[in-house]
């Protein structure tokens, strides 16, 4: 049994760009948000919010009013961005891309009828009825036909409890692993790019560092061509330091979707560190990953691999402990580099820097489509540390990698 969206809420609308009624956008205020300022998984973008003074806000009212619990829904350009508005963004007001639908609380439970909207099957059966224009749009009398699956407001309840609860956890390990992320890129910076305790070696200081991370770093610095760096620290090439590299492939005809098989990684995957959407994962058959595996390409702990072609070159990742799988492979869009282990964390967050990501984004040789061979790969200018303070960073980093 299901019923219709329309029958479920007391208001569909949608909100009106203010400098068609009011006095346009301000520097602060109150709170204006538009489709960027909802995130993929839900949240609010904060940062991304505009701002309208009262006035204006005031005209918006008689068209539109957000209140606690409105479910606000992205109806052009983006469809589908789904979020449930909280106390912390209020007042707030939006404006015609966005729609604005008001549960009838006695009759459908507000969190219930946000996982509703966010379900993709019933997402892609709305879209399915999408009018293309310039860009998508989805009308309001399409929205309040979406069927909402008909259940009882303690069962409603009881599900949107449950999946609520999964997303607050997602969102606290999300910023944990932000977090950890954080404390190895400062490490990083201090110890590889700014040579802090150097510094602080030289200028006969105690501040941050113990002696024996100072013991760690030279007495002094040398010239070489991207400037001063501590002694005894050398520029190699990626090739210089690369004990493998190699791209994936796919079985003639392409991959698969069958979970039965084994997942094959593409460049929509490879975005940084512990990012990863299982929703968009190719399936390769058992027989040809083990081809594959013969030629050294099934992940490993601690592999790094490179965004090879397509409109984000040069992005990085590195897996390993069981993730993204125990078992999988890469497709020939992905470089996949193996060094020795004690400089395989240290590569990945040297060559993951901005600066590094410039220069692989510079390698690019090809024309029509953006592409960065295994030869120019290889030219990369690598900084080598010493390795007692590799194995250091090593150690340091490992546990946090692993969590």
């Amino acid at each position: 049994m299901s019923l219709r969206l329309k029958e479920c809420v007391e208001l569909i609308t949608k909100g009106t760009t203010p400098t068609s009624i009011g006095g346009g956008f301000t520097s602060s205020g109150i709170n204006f948000l538009k489709v960027e300022g909802i995130s993929e998984t839900g949240q609010f973008i904060t940062e991304k919010f505009q701002y309208i003074d009262e006035n204006t806000h005031n005209e918006l009212l008689r068209r539109s009013q957000i209140q606690e619990l409105d479910i606000l829904f992205s109806i052009a350009g983006t469809i589908g961005r789904t979020a449930i508005a909280t106390k912390d963004i209020l007042p707030c007001n939006t404006n015609q891309a966005v729609a604005i639908l008001r549960p009838l609380k006695e009759k459908v439970d507000p969190y219930f009828l946000l996982y509703c909207l966010k379900d993709k099957k019933r997402l892609n059966k709305a879209i399915s009825n999408v009018v293309q224009s310039v860009q998508s749009n989805l009308s309001l009398s399409e929205i309040g036909n979406i069927e909402i699956p008909e259940y009882s407001l303690e069962t409603q309840k009881k599900i949107s409890e449950i999946l609520l609860s999964l997303d607050n956890k997602i969102i606290l390990n999300q910023d944990k692993k932000n977090n950890l992320e954080e404390i190895v890129r400062t490490l990083f910076k201090s110890w590889f790019i700014d040579f802090d305790p150097l510094t602080e070696k030289l200028e006969n200081k105690n501040n941050k560092f113990t002696n024996e991370i100072k013991e760690l770093f030279p007495d002094c610095y040398e010239k070489s061509e991207i400037g001063e760096i501590p002694k005894g620290w050398h520029l190699t090439s990626l090739g210089e330091i690369l004990t493998f590299i190699g791209s994936g492939k796919r079985p003639k005809g392409g991959s698969s979707i069958s979970e039965k098989q084994v997942p094959s990684i593409g460049a929509e995957n490879i975005n940084f560190l512990g990012n990863y959407n299982y929703s968009k994962e190719k399936y390769i058959p058992k027989e040809f990953y083990l081809k594959l595996k013969e030629k050294n390409l099934s992940i490993k702990d601690y592999d790094i691999l490179i965004y090879k072609d397509g409109a984000k070159i040069g992005r990085s990742t590195i897996f390993g402990k069981g993730f993204p799988h125990d078992e999988c492979t890469i497709n020939e869009h992905v470089h996949l580099i193996r060094c020795d282990q004690i400089i395989q964390k240290y590569l990945y967050f040297y060559i993951s820097t901005k600066k590094k990501q410039e220069e692989l984004i510079s390698l690019n040789t090809a024309s029509a489509q953006p592409g960065i061979n295994q030869t120019q790969l290889k030219t990369l200018k690598i900084l080598q540390p010493d390795k007692k303070i590799l194995k250091k960073f090593d150690e340091f980093v490992s546990p946090i990698l692993d969590s």
